[in-house]
């Protein structure tokens, strides 16, 4: 059987034990199957995907909807709140001033809210902090600061903040807290505020308890990620459209709660998992091989939670386990572009090292990439070529100039991602002992533990006696996630001919950055495949109306194009969304329908009926249709591919389709 990189959060179970502070980085923007906001890492052991995420619903909190009601056990604020205290419904938002879904509902739903519900006394708005320390370390001054700024200047000044903060995300970037500090105190003095006691109340800490006060009620009331709210005490995460919102609030004006998400199946019954096979790779490996415990550790030279391992728990077990002979540790590939986009430039430069030098330059590098992790804080390839050559000299390590301008180990290092995907790792660090997995910058005692239990034979049975605890499936779900899936294609457009041996069916989203970069860069080289009558290529819609609401009329128009030129006329107007992406997303809905009836003027379609058939609306239902077949069969992100039924997740690079279709072409032969 074939096994591709499957995609959703981790289906193997998690090893509990005591004291176990689970911390664990991953990708930006998958949190839970279909939420769009920032999970809270250190508290909530969701991961995230490379992979854009979908939607949520609302849910329905656990306290009955009263009428300008708050969550239970929690107050108001008035310095941090907009509107009559006295209107029929209160909406609570628990945010982070750099998360980006924060930001997305303070420039896009927020004037909306306030123009239609707080300025007219339906609604009174209570803002409430909750930067997430483990995704963006300095937000919290950023919370501090706009709290000094409303006692010195004023309730006015305190909203100055909160709009300056989210509407110059960027200015706010910053590595330490003084340059942090520099830029909020640079900008304040524009706005005229008085600086230097707003200095003072920084230097003192003046709002850190009250800040960490609001975290800690947030989570009390089940809070894991931003943005999150409660209107009258009901539930709804993530940056919803308006309309969700206003849909939510009439609701509870009317004394209604707001729907209830699925309730979720039992847990299956506890069984011991499927050790996974993981093969050992010698020149990152250290210790005996023949050790009756194997460590493999999945990481990311540029993770925080993976640099705290390497530097608080990876010198115990060395003493202890690998130096003694006890415990074979093997060291993975595991960058997590949308979060450190080029770690893997580290990764590849490390085994660059290694193929001079062998096992001790490569792990002389590895202890560096993380004891120095400031000096790799770049902005752009050239800039991070250059830092490692001129860090590699200093050490006295061989020039691997040209090992890095060839790319030499490019594959090798996206091969690690695949693997670990394919396992289910879904953020770092993730280790699988003997198999069994762990999650997350563990602390000593934890390995400890678990190395005990796989010396004496008794892991499985530890993971057994867990059970599924976490809500995870177990183990050995994997491989069923594994088996080819049935796919539906009755009436689709499609590429190549419809005899061949393979068939890939696409899941995309116009406006996905991810199904643009599958576009511009892989699918050139698919192209000769489909050519040569050994591919059948299939394209489907799954637009993210969440985080892309421009998108579904991009795929209407597709349709649109299909209905009056055939197949040839939908994959001109597919390429020509893609090519002019930033043309047509980058307006507001709806201004950016003008820019799709221009692109099917420039196709050649006749203006009049793709007018007449895009404005109709005619295409809506079928294009969610195949949004909801998607979920059906596992889709959580775009792109995701079947290879005749087998899900292949992210915008993967042409080696892993490639290997895909040689391996099923064989298996066909």
């Amino acid at each position: 059987m074939m096994s591709m990189v499957a995609c959703g959060p981790a289906s193997t179970e998690k090893l509990e034990a005591p004291n176990a502070d689970q911390q664990v980085e991953a990708p930006s923007s998958f949190t839970s199957d279909k939420v769009d906001y920032e999970p809270l890492v250190s508290i909530q052991n969701e991961a995230e995907s490379e992979n854009e995420s979908t939607a949520v619903v609302a849910q329905e909190s656990d306290s009955e909807p009263v009428t300008g009601s708050y969550p239970d056990n929690t107050v108001p604020r008035p310095l941090t709140s907009l509107g009559d205290p006295n209107a029929p419904v209160v909406i609570v938002e628990y945010s982070d001033y750099q998360c980006p879904f924060c930001r997305r509902h303070f420039l896009q739903t927020m004037p909306l809210l306030k123009t239609e519900f707080i300025d007219t006394g339906r609604v009174y708005y209570v803002f409430k902090d909750f930067p997430i320390a483990s995704l963006h370390p300095l937000a919290y001054r950023l919370h501090e600061s706009a709290l000094c700024a409303g006692e010195i200047n004023g309730d006015s000044a305190y909203w100055q903040s909160h709009g300056l903060f989210f509407n110059e995300a960027e200015t706010f970037q910053k590595n330490s807290e003084a340059a942090m500090d520099e830029a909020i105190l640079a900008r304040f003095d524009d706005l005229g505020f008085d600086v230097n006691e707003i200095e003072a109340c920084l230097a003192d800490g003046r709002y850190a308890d009250e800040v960490q006060n609001y975290i800690r009620e947030g989570q009390s009331l089940g809070v894991n990620g931003t943005p999150t709210f409660f209107i009258n005490g009901n539930l709804l995460v993530g940056a919803q459209p308006f309309e969700t919102f206003q849909l939510a609030i009439n609701q509870v004006e009317r004394g209604e709660a707001i729907a209830a998400a699925p309730t979720q199946p039992p847990p299956p019954p506890a069984v011991a998992p499927t050790p996974a096979t993981i093969p050992a790779r010698a020149i990152t490996a250290l210790g005996d091989p023949n050790a009756p415990v194997t460590i493999v550790e999945y990481s990311d030279y540029q993770c925080p939670f993976c640099r705290r391992h390497n530097q608080e728990t990876m010198p115990l077990l060395i003493t202890n386990y690998i130096d003694t002979g006890r415990v074979y540790y093997v060291f993975k590939d595991f960058p997590i572009a949308s979060l450190h986009p080029l770690a893997y430039r580290l990764h590849e430069a490390a085994l660059c090292v290694s193929d001079v030098t062998g096992t001790e330059g490569y792990w002389q590098a590895h202890d560096r990439f993380f004891a120095d992790a400031e000096f790799f804080r770049v902005d752009s390839i050239a800039e991070m070529d250059a830092v490692i050559l001129e860090v590699f000299a200093e050490m006295g390590l061989p020039d691997i100039s040209a090992c890095l301008e060839n790319n030499t180990y490019a594959d090798v290092v996206q091969a690690g991602v695949n693997e670990g995907a394919q396992l289910s790792v879904t953020g770092t660090p993730a280790f699988f002992i003997n198999g069994y997995p762990v999650t997350g910058a563990q602390p000593y005692n934890v390995f400890e533990y678990a190395i005990g239990l796989a010396e004496s034979g008794q892991l499985a049975s530890a993971y057994e006696q867990a059970g599924p605890r976490d809500g995870k499936a177990q183990a050995t779900a994997t491989a069923q996630a594994l088996l080819p899936k049935e796919i539906p294609l009755d009436d689709e457009p499609a590429k190549g001919d419809p005899n061949a041996p393979i068939t890939i069916v696409e899941y995309s989203d116009y406006q996905c950055p991810f199904c643009l970069r599958h576009f511009e860069q892989t699918m050139p080289q698919l192209q000769a495949y489909i050519d040569a009558g050994q591919v059948r290529y299939v394209f489907k819609d799954f637009p993210l109306h969440a985080i892309h609401p421009q998108a579904q009329k991009a795929h209407e128009a597709a349709r649109c194009a299909r209905e009056l030129g055939g197949d040839g006329m939908y994959w001109v107007m597919h390429d020509l969304l893609f090519a002019n992406q930033a043309r047509w997303a980058e307006p507001p809905v709806p201004e950016h329908i003008p820019v799709l009836k221009e692109l099917a003027a420039e196709a050649g379609l006749p203006p009049a009926k793709f007018n007449t058939c895009l404005d109709s609306g005619k295409y809506y239902d079928a294009v969610n249709a195949e949004v909801d077949e998607g979920l059906q069969l596992g889709v959580r992100g775009t792109p995701a591919f079947f290879i005749n039924g087998y899900l292949l997740s992210g915008a993967q690079p042409f080696s892993v389709f490639q290997q895909a279709v040689e391996q099923l072409q064989t298996q066909t032969d």
